[in-house]
């Protein structure tokens, strides 16, 4: 809970268990922990292909609600939620290189689509990292760590299908966030074995996204947010 004054008290603790098929997934790892739109707490948990919902009671208790299994070895990472379409979430699996198009409702995931953001062939070792929604809620951008590049895509009109329109090379290495600048302009791309942070030109028209400059030396960066 947060304090009147800002500092915290201990309400609860998850305790996660569990593996996967994976030699990565041997035990639970939680990515991820965030709020649905209907205020119910989600855990993308890597270790066991799991997404979670718990239900959280005035006093921050959490009782564990359902669980969604993702196709075995995914490993969700991250998962964000369609502003248009609170019904529809999109969860970028690590280890698969997949991006899940989940249906939504009351707790409960249900699988709709799934995207690969790879091109066909590559076989060199990848993991995918990041997942981002244009400010407009037009498209879905995420990121190849191994591949290095930004894969985008067309979100359609209900939200649950989406048309690739654009692999673009970061010119980095190991691209393992990226964010929308405050003006919804620009994008920056730190890359955590490189060393530096490319910038990319938005087309809130188009999607598309341009090379402009990677001249930042930025050490190991490996999250970036704007304030």
């Amino acid at each position: 809970r947060i304090q009147a004054d800002s500092t915290l008290t201990l309400t609860d603790q998850i305790q996660l268990s569990g593996h996967s098929v994976l030699p990565e997934q041997e035990a639970a790892h939680p990515h991820i922990a965030h709020l649905t739109p209907d205020d119910k707490l989600v855990i993308c948990d890597y270790g066991t292909d799991s997404i979670l919902t718990y239900d959280l009671n005035p006093n921050g208790k959490a009782q564990l609600h359902a669980t969604f299994k993702v196709p075995a070895g995914s490993a969700p990472r991250h998962i964000v939620f369609n502003g248009q379409h609170p019904d529809i979430a999109y969860c970028i699996c690590e280890l698969s290189s997949t991006v899940l198009v989940l249906q939504y409702h009351e707790g409960y995931f249900s699988l709709a689509n799934t995207y690969a953001l790879l091109p066909a062939g590559f076989e060199e070792p990848n993991t995918a990292a990041a997942i981002r929604l244009s400010p407009d809620q037009k498209y879905l951008y995420t990121s190849n760590r191994g591949h290095n590049s930004l894969v985008s895509f067309k979100i359609s009109a209900n939200g649950l299908d989406l048309e690739q329109l654009q692999t673009i090379k970061t010119q980095g290495d190991f691209p393992r966030d990226f964010q929308f600048d405050l003006t919804g302009n620009y994008v920056l791309v730190p890359h955590q074995k490189s060393n530096d942070v490319t910038v990319l030109k938005y087309n809130a028209l188009t999607g598309y996204l341009t090379f402009l400059n990677n001249d930042v030396q930025v050490p190991e960066g490996t999250c970036i947010l704007f304030y």
